[in-house]
């Protein structure tokens, strides 16, 4: 295996565990409170409690969408768009994970753009929902572009490896 294609696997492989990292964290100043009342249970049918709400996941984010919308007071239209967003991104992610260890580069490609689309998507839907005086960006929100970035690159290295394998063969 070829080191692009090996730095692929480890960037996708990252990717797909950003998918659990913290996406949300609490700042600072709320964090007492979230710890403080970290028992107290704030959405029954996603099975959360107060303190799961301390470092939000996108895995959290898709659960709170799937399994507790009615009790958050969202409509099931947008339930079913932010999750198909969400688990959708992650489907993706494992995807490009499977290009990489086979070596598809156009694959890669293709499927980073659409889980960038759809982490596009899902943070411009989010903007009004997760309360930015609350909330500060986790290390999952950065990770993802990192990821899909150093894929895109690596993704070309692999190509152009390929090509002059190619080129050297003739």
């Amino acid at each position: 295996m070829a080191m692009p294609r090996i730095l692929a696997c480890l960037v996708a492989l990252l990717l797909v565990a950003a998918f659990f990292m913290p996406y949300l964290s609490a700042k600072e100043e709320y964090r007492a409170g979230f710890e403080v009342g970290s028992f107290i249970p704030i959405l029954k049918n996603a099975d959360m409690d107060v303190g799961d709400l301390l470092h939000i996941s996108k895995y959290d984010i898709g659960r709170i969408f799937v399994l507790g919308a009615d009790e958050a007071g969202i409509s099931k239209d947008d339930s079913i768009t932010m999750a198909v967003l969400t688990y959708g991104a992650a489907a993706l992610s494992v995807l490009a994970l499977l290009w990489a260890l086979s070596g598809r580069p156009i694959l890669l490609i293709l499927t980073g753009a659409l889980v960038w689309l759809a982490d596009h998507v899902l943070r411009n839907l989010m903007k009004g929902s997760a309360s930015s005086y609350v909330y500060d960006h986790g290390v999952a929100y950065w990770l993802y572009p990192a990821c899909l970035i150093a894929l895109a690159v690596l993704a070309i290295w692999m190509l152009i490896v390929r090509t002059s394998r190619r080129f050297s063969h003739r």
